[in-house]
């Protein structure tokens, strides 16, 4: 079962394992209530909170919940169907995102050192996307379902998007 803390149901949810993301789209593929956890969007095998398919993971063919890939967030954050073309930071501009207190003003976003605390989703309303996403610059960190291949081996992708707690540099689409 899963529900919002009372008094953070508008903030972003954070500190989750990249499995308990695949549980959480389980549930939600469920149909959430008593839905099931282990299995729907992904597969979990083993029971254990690191599942024994764990470094291979992906989702199932039909899955209607799921975490994006890398290429999904990537496109969703910094291209522009208008003009076939990609931008360097989340907000539709090739300027670095600007970090500063939640508005209207476009290219600002939830990064330190100038709002070093959550925000609620949604805050920073000239800062959408192209596509209209907001919140993919700032703010928290984001799994998605990709794995790639670094230095030490095979690892998830996490660092899309930056977090509060990251300069603006790491808001660029160069950075993963």
């Amino acid at each position: 079962r899963y529900e919002a803390i009372p008094g953070h149901e508008d903030l972003p949810v954070n500190w989750v394992s990249f499995y308990n993301a695949l549980r959480f789209a389980n549930w939600l593929q469920n149909g959430q209530g008593d839905g099931d956890t282990e299995t729907g969007a992904y597969t979990l095998l083993g029971g254990t909170p690191t599942p024994s398919n764990g470094d291979r993971v992906h989702r199932n063919r039909g899955a209607t919940v799921f975490l994006t890939s890398e290429n999904e967030w990537y496109k969703a954050a910094y291209y522009d169907p208008v003009t076939a073309s990609y931008y360097d930071y989340p907000a539709g501009s090739d300027n670095q995102t600007v970090c500063a207190s939640p508005g209207p003003t476009p290219n600002t976003a939830n990064c330190n050192p100038s709002t070093p605390a959550l925000t609620v989703v949604g805050s920073y309303t000239g800062s959408a996307s192209p596509y209209g996403t907001f919140d993919q610059g700032g703010n928290v960190e984001e799994w998605t379902e990709s794995i790639y291949q670094d230095y030490y081996g095979y690892t998830r992708v996490i660092e899309r998007g930056g977090s509060f707690l990251f300069r603006a540099t790491y808001l660029a689409s160069a950075v993963r």
